[in-house]
């Protein structure tokens, strides 16, 4: 944990006790003296109470000490704050309530249990909510929308343990704190859109009135709550969706819960209720799940799909009869109809509640029945806000007629809280316009290692730009052989499920003789097009133990539609040594330059954004450090320049770590060079471009024959500073000497190389700068965004 981190939650526990004491003191205060606690509406009169006390001095201690922000919006931050703590002030009165005046403890006690509740909840709102940046506000809210739509898988698995273990008094009670915290989530996701305020604020109300009314008239108040969270759900799901810039729900995800339905719906075929349950859920499903099969690329999938659909059916109709039917059908609707109309009259205002004896069976009219016409009409107008920004299309119209059918022939589905979040999430599916492709690759950056595949991020971006729907599967570095081990064993099953089960127009594999394998099965049995993009010992070898990259990249490329090169050097080894056919080859430069990021900068401003004082010239070196790399030869060069007089005002600075720092480290020591060396790990590309502007000199020595081209020298030539490559391989692709360039081959000629470009004058050097810059704006991910998008423009068969 970050250090600044610790400090904040620090600061927040100090404020948070200040804030405890304000409370406790404003609540103590006022049950001692002039309200009873003894009392429902004075306990809680004595709660609101402290809590505005307790609101005005949290805000202005969070702000100025804890959460140090800088927002100049103060009014619109305050309302934001102010509304995440109604929130736990609706938390606060709801343990207050079930705790004294419901349980009977220690109203003393009770508060202080509160509090602590309280405390820890509005840390985490105020991190989350208030004041948290832009840009970790979108995160988390694209995070917090994953959470939601995979719990979906989840809900059958609810509905399941309700239908079966309902009765059981602790199962009762853990459902309905699972119910009650997804509730609050979704309730707190509204909240933030601040046209949901209003609509949550009848919500809540509806809950808090007909709580109140059934305490008074003695019922029991979780049965009431539950019966509540169960009917309150549908229009809430409704509602956060409808928030949503757009339809997020993926018809996969809704595939998925139409086979669990159905799959459990085989094992409990004889209980009635989860069969009623599954059947309603899997016909709503239907045609979604139809359409999913058809346009599915995998004739496994395909095949298991429709498999698994007739044994459905079979499962449903044999077992059918068990099914009683209810509703209409039945006469309790009339006895309800009148035990209602002869009840009295606040009983026909707020409900008749616990006729289960004599209940109908029907969602609408039970609403009706149990809270009357100042219930029917507040969950109406719920229902009629929720619906208010919802699209009615054909799909819309199928699930409101199925349920609405389903609803007076069996009950359950209005007043059920796993099929009411199925039923609204079922609304709100994606429309699948885009491209799908699934990006597989073993190297990609993650928080500790962020230069690792940084490329394969970049085309991922591109590629998303592009409009393409880009689902990735990678590896993210790690140190441990262990962990290396378990990462590439979850790799390889994540990718053969994804292949095989997930519909993608296309499966694009960087480093193909390590990530291509595991999704060979979804290529073979289906007809997603295969796209390999090669880099570097994937082809081509530097040592004997990589002839095995070889072997396999040769089987791989029997199955590619199209393969990436990264450079004409890699399209010639393409053709003359796999015997690749030229037709299926494109060049693409492994996701380009992107020149808002790299740019020319002021040398003296970038020198002092990096701590190198300005007072000396630098010479620069940006890559791992690896064998053949070159590192080597660079310092062997610079040792050798130390006693030209034009090296007293020169240091060195190397950007990279690697498998060799340790041969690094005492070569420096061997040359006593210590003091001429200034290292750096690797760094983010919008810091590298400081240094790229920092130095006079690049040097660019590799001498891989795996380095298909080489980023690094296109980089540095977008910030316009001078570069010297060795003329081999992937550099020799760009690097052209005395035109954009000073190049050298042999290695013991870099010291020379380096000689003449010190002797080069000012307006020689800018020549070459000038055409190197040049050179670099051809690969500017721009120009290439055309190119890219027509090698992923590959027609479909069939």
């Amino acid at each position: 944990m970050k250090k600044e981190k610790i400090n904040e939650i620090i600061r927040y526990l100090i404020v948070g006790v200040l804030t405890t004491v304000v409370s406790l003191g404003i609540y103590y205060g006022l049950v001692f003296t002039v309200l009873n606690p003894e009392h429902v509406i004075e306990l809680q009169i004595a709660n609101i109470l402290s809590w505005i006390g307790a609101v005005i001095f949290a805000y202005v201690t969070n702000r100025i000490f804890v959460f140090r922000s800088k927002n100049t919006n103060k009014i619109k931050e305050a309302t934001s704050f102010i509304g995440s703590r109604i929130l736990t002030l609706l938390m606060d009165m709801g343990i207050m309530f079930l705790g004294v005046s419901v349980m009977h403890f220690n109203d003393k006690i009770i508060k202080l249990v509160s509090q602590v509740v309280i405390t820890i909840a509005n840390y985490v709102f105020s991190k989350l909510f208030v004041f948290a940046s832009k840009d970790k506000q979108k995160l988390k809210k694209k995070r917090n929308e994953k959470i939601l739509i995979f719990s979906l898988l989840l809900i059958p698995f609810l509905d399941l343990a309700c239908c079966l273990f309902g009765n059981n008094t602790y199962v009762f009670l853990s459902i309905l704190g699972i119910k009650v915290l997804y509730f609050l989530i979704l309730a707190l996701l509204v909240w933030k859109e601040e046209k949901g305020r209003l609509f949550l604020t009848g919500l809540f109300s509806f809950i808090f009135l007909f709580l109140l009314y059934s305490f008074c008239k003695d019922k029991d108040i979780l049965m009431v709550f539950n019966y509540l969270i169960n009917i309150a759900i549908l229009p809430l799901v409704i509602y956060y969706f409808t928030s949503l810039e757009k339809r997020v729900i993926s018809p996969g995800i809704i595939a998925c819960v139409f086979v669990i339905y159905g799959a459990l719906s085989f094992i409990l075929a004889n209980n009635k209720t989860f069969l009623i349950h599954g059947m309603l859920v899997n016909i709503l499903l239907l045609p979604l799940f139809l359409k999913f099969l058809f346009k599915h690329q995998n004739y496994l999938t395909k095949g298991l799909g429709f498999l698994f659909l007739i044994l459905l059916i079979i499962n449903y109709a044999w077992h059918f009869p068990l099914v009683n039917q209810v509703g209409l059908l039945s006469e309790n609707v009339s006895a309800r109809t009148s035990y209602f109309v002869h009840s009295n009259i606040d009983e026909q205002f707020f409900g008749i509640w616990g006729l289960d004896k004599i209940k109908s069976g029907i969602d609408l009219f039970d609403i009706f029945y149990d809270f009357g016409y100042v219930g029917i009409i507040f969950y109406v107008l719920l229902i009629a806000m929720a619906f208010g920004k919802l699209r009615f299309t054909k799909w819309f119209v199928w699930i409101l007629f199925v349920s609405l059918i389903w609803s007076f022939v069996f009950g359950d589905v209005l007043s059920n809280f796993c099929i009411g979040i199925v039923l609204a999430s079922s609304l709100f599916i994606k429309k699948e316009n885009k491209k799908r492709i699934l990006l597989v690759s073993n190297m990609y950056p993650s928080k500790k290692y962020k230069h690792y595949g940084s490329f394969v991020k970049n085309v991922l971006h591109e590629l998303e730009l592009l409009n393409y729907e880009v689902d990735k599967c990678v590896i993210y570095k790690h140190d441990n052989v262990i962990v290396k081990l378990f990462a590439y064993l979850r790799f390889a099953i994540v990718c053969m499920i994804k292949s095989i089960f997930i519909s993608y127009d296309i499966y694009y594999v960087h480093f193909i003789s390590h990530s291509a394998f595991p999704i060979l099965g979804g290529k073979i049995t289906g007809k997603t097009k295969l796209i390999l993009n090669v880099h570097g010992n994937d082809i081509v070898p530097d040592y004997d133990y990589e002839e095995k990259n070889v072997k396999r990249s040769r089987f791989v490329l029997k199955y590619a539609d199209l393969v990436i090169a990264p450079s004409k050097y890699f399209y010639d080894v393409l053709v003359k040594e796999y015997q690749f056919p030229k037709e299926k080859i494109q060049i693409y430069p492994s996701g380009g330059i992107n020149f808002e990021v790299f740019e020319s900068r002021d040398k003296k401003t970038a020198q002092e954004m990096v701590g190198l004082d300005s007072n000396y010239q630098y010479f620069g070196y940006v890559g791992r450090i690896e064998k053949n790399k070159g590192w080597d030869t660079l310092l062997e060069a610079f040792h050798e320049l130390q006693k030209e007089k034009f090296m007293k005002n020169i240091k060195l600075v190397i950007v990279g770590t690697g498998e060799e720092q340790n041969e690094l480290e005492a070569m420096i020591k061997k040359y006593h060079l210590e003091k001429k060396i200034i290292q750096k790990e690797f760094v983010l590309q919008k810091d590298l471009v400081n240094y790229y502007n920092a130095f006079d000199l690049f040097i660019f020595p590799t001498k891989r024959k795996s380095d298909s081209l080489g980023l690094v020298g296109l980089e540095a030539m977008a910030c316009k500073t001078f570069v010297i490559a060795c003329d081999l391989y992937g550099p020799r692709e760009y690097a052209i000497n005395k035109v954009n360039s000073l190049t050298y081959q042999d290695e013991k000629d870099l010291a020379n190389t380096i000689k003449k470009f010190m002797k080069m004058n000012e307006k020689e050097k800018n020549k070459i700068i000038g055409k190197a810059y040049e050179t670099a704006k051809e690969y500017d991910v721009k120009k290439l965004q055309d190119k890219l998008k027509n090698i992923f423009e590959i027609k479909k068969e069939g």
